[in-house]
Parts: C-alpha cells; structure tokens; sequence
C-alpha cells in the first residue's frame, strides 16, 4: 500500500465503519434512525469531498463525463426550481455519492481492503441477525406476544428499509460464505447461519421487491456461466431454509402458544398505492420534460402516501428531467454490459467479490423500480460504497487528469460547501424542527431528505 493512498484509505475505511454503525446504534437523543443515517452518510460524504479536494485521488474515465453532464444538468434544473435551497442539498448528495464511488474506485484496488469492505457489512448483517432473535425472544419472555415487524427489528426508521440494504447484503454474505469455504469452515457456517437468520428476516419483512430482486439477479448468474452454479445453489438453499425457520418461528411457534400466526406480505397482491406515484411523477415529467422539476421536488407538495415515486427512473425523469433520466438508464446498460463482459470471459479473474456485486447491484436495479433504494441514506451510502468497488475491479480507467480532473475538483467543492452546511444548520436543530412539523401537518412521517420528507412548510 503506497503511502499516498494509505492515509486516505485508512480514513475512509474509519468513516465508513462510524457509518455502517449508525444502523446498529442511537446515540443521539431526539433523532430517530432515518435522521441519524442521513447525518452519518453527510459526515461521510464531507470526509469523501474532502480527500478528493487534498490527496486528488479520483477515478477517471469516458463514462465520468457522463456523469459531470448529469450533475451540469442538474445544477440548471436546481436553479429554476420552485426551492432551489432545498434541490441543491438533493444535488449535493448527488454529487457527494458520485464522488465518493470514484473515490473508492482508486482506493480500493486492493482485494484486501475489498473483502475489509464486504467483512464490514457482513458484520453488520450479523448483529441485525442477532437483534431480530433477541427481538423475538423478548416478545414472549416480556408478555408482549406480538410477533410484529416494527416490535421485532430495530435499526430503521421503517422495518422495509431494512429490506433495501438486504438486497445488497444476501449476497455479499453469500460470497463470504463460499469464499471461505474450504479454507474456514467454521467461519464459512456461521455466516451460511447469518444468511439463512437474513432470509427469515426478509420473508417476515414481507419485502417482495427483495425477494424478487435476489433471485432474478442470482438467478442471471446462470446465463452467464455454468460455473457459478455453486453461487446460485447456495443462494436457492439460504432462500429455502430461511422460508424453513420463517415457518417454524412465525407459524408453528405461534399456533402452538395459542397466539394468532404472524402474517407475511411477500403474497400479497396489489402495488400498495404505488400507482398514485407513479401517476404523479409521469405528470410531473410530462409537464417538465427537459429540467424537471427540481431535485427533491417531487416531495414540495404533500401527498398521503409517499415523499418520493418508488420508481427510480421516474424520479429522475420528474425531478432532474428526461434528458438525465435517459442518461442515468444508459449508464445502468453500460455498467451491466461491463460487469457481464468481466464475469463471462474474465475465467481467471473472477472470485467470489464479482459474484456477489453482480447479484447485489443488479437485485439493486431491480428493487429500485419499486421501491426508494436511491432515496434511503443507508441504501444509498452502501450502492455508492459497492460501485465504487465494482468500478475499482471491473473498469480500466485510471485516475483523472486534466479539464475532467478539473471540473471533479469543483464540483467535490461545491458539494463539500453545501453539505457542510446542511450538517452545521439542520442536523443541530432537527429534532425541534420535526416536532413542529409533526404539530402542524397531516402527512408527516413521510421520509425523504429527512424523516419529515415534505418540503413545502419548512
């Protein structure tokens, strides 16, 4: 490791670890999970911008520019919309996750500081995994009886957030799993007993974004070679065994203590109102097709069901514009056709870390067409944190020079400026800003920036 990027690693890796923590833990009074995940992603972000700014270690590229254009669009539709302060912390974050996956693109070259990364967030699934199970055991030990989502986990604001990051963590643990099979076979069962504890979790969540998410994007693995079968085998028999333990502990257990079984949404039929955003959001692009309506805008009016579409690419076409939209979809098939070039012809370089991202991001993609996963800042923070790694193993590009390294330099400044500013003005006064929200307004609890995801009002 070169001492001119090991100071900066080493810092990342601090700040992602604080981050990663900010699920597991409350440490603020007043603040509720949503709230001190956002702050901890900003902390994080501020940290992002500002070794880019001091050590210049930044991945560069063709596809970069595409992303500049984005934010260049991006910064006109702030600019013309209704609250421009409000798009520009949107804008902001944007900028500040972009930066922080071509940061770690540079950083983490190494597959040693790779697998630090993926340990990290297994270890994170693991205490979620022991959490639930203290959960349900307090159920019955304190005379409860209610083996409900919202009394069973904590860690998140709403019990189907958890199921965002879920999308991603399944398969990481499954790759830790293999990859440490043969070699610690002790180690290599319990995380198999964490990913099956994660599975149990995500049948009880009721997530069928996430369980759909994972299989499809599993489940490709086998169009692109027989030889990760093993990878798609140990997935369809986490899936099963959890499916096992979800029955035994949510049906059986139940019956048997005479309570009324728990019931599991991942049957259920309908898009839980989801057309009425949907609807929205295409109103909103159809009437401002080339800027949109401005970052965040979709939450500047109150609705009852939700501060953001559950569609991804109808979030961009509404609020940052067609043009962007389009843009985000081709760098989605761009990354996708890279990631399946590398996997099926890469025969010697492929490991378990490329299995796993492919089924993460892609389960990602998927899940992001009904659900908030580019809104919710844990979700966020940890896609940004897997691109970066994906680009560091998959991409050719090396660091950035000249007019492109430029224009990074100024916009990691810019959102380095903003966010900055959103931490030393909102973060501080939060709580009572929430409250009085909550006094005066109907449709509050709606999160999107903040718990209180509204824009209008504040």
């Amino acid at each position: 490791m070169s001492e001119a990027s090991a100071r900066p690693t080493w810092l990342m890796l601090i700040g992602l670890l604080c981050f990663a923590l900010s699920s597991l833990a409350v440490p603020f009074s007043g603040y509720g999970w949503h709230d001190q995940q956002r702050i901890a992603q900003l902390l994080l972000l501020v940290i992002a911008c500002g070794v880019v700014l001091f050590s210049r270690l930044v991945l560069g590229g063709r596809f970069v520019w595409l992303l500049l254009l984005i934010l260049a669009l991006g910064l006109v539709s702030a600019a013309l919309a209704e609250f421009p302060i409000w798009a520009m912390r949107e804008w902001a974050l944007q900028a500040g996750l972009i930066i922080l996956s071509l940061l770690l693109a540079h950083l983490l070259v190494h597959e040693s500081r790779q697998w630090a990364v993926i340990y990290l967030a297994a270890s994170v699934g693991g205490v979620l995994v022991v959490q639930f199970f203290v959960g349900y055991a307090a159920a019955f030990l304190s005379g409860i009886r209610i083996l409900d989502a919202f009394t069973l986990f904590s860690g998140f604001s709403n019990p189907r957030f958890l199921g965002q990051f879920q999308v991603m963590l399944i398969p990481l643990l499954a790759g830790v799993t293999l990859h440490q099979w043969g070699r610690r076979s002790g180690w290599a069962a319990l995380v198999a007993a964490v990913l099956v504890g994660q599975w149990c979790i995500a049948y009880a969540l009721g997530g069928r974004g996430l369980v759909l998410g994972v299989l499809i994007a599993s489940s490709s693995l086998l169009l692109l070679g027989v030889r990760f079968f093993r990878f798609w085998g140990l997935q369809l028999f986490a899936a099963l065994m959890g499916l096992l333990l979800y029955w035994l502990l949510f049906v059986v257990v139940p019956e048997w203590l005479e309570m009324v079984p728990a019931s599991s949404g991942v049957l259920r039929s309908g898009l839980s109102a989801r057309e009425i955003l949907w609807g929205r959001a295409w109103e909103l692009a159809s009437a401002n097709p080339w800027i949109g309506v401005g970052p965040m805008h979709f939450s500047a009016r109150a609705n009852p069901v939700a501060a953001h579409p559950h569609q991804m690419l109808l979030q961009w076409a509404s609020e940052w514009g067609v043009p962007v939209a389009v843009l985000v979809l081709a760098l989605m098939v761009w990354g996708v056709g890279l990631s399946a070039r590398f996997l099926r012809h890469q025969h010697q370089s492929v490991s378990e870390i490329d299995v796993a991202l492919w089924v993460a991001l892609l389960g990602c993609l998927v899940l992001a067409q009904v659900d908030g996963v580019f809104v919710m800042p844990y979700t966020q923070t940890w896609m940004a944190v897997l691109v970066g790694m994906a680009l560091a193993r998959w991409s050719s590009c090396r660091s950035s020079s000249g007019p492109q390294s430029y224009l990074i330099m100024c916009v990691s400044l810019l959102a380095l400026g903003v966010l900055a500013h959103v931490l030393m003005t909102d973060a501080l006064a939060l709580p009572e800003n929430l409250q009085r929200f909550f006094d005066l307004y109907a449709y509050a609890g709606r999160p999107r920036f903040w718990s209180q995801g509204w824009i209008a009002g504040q």
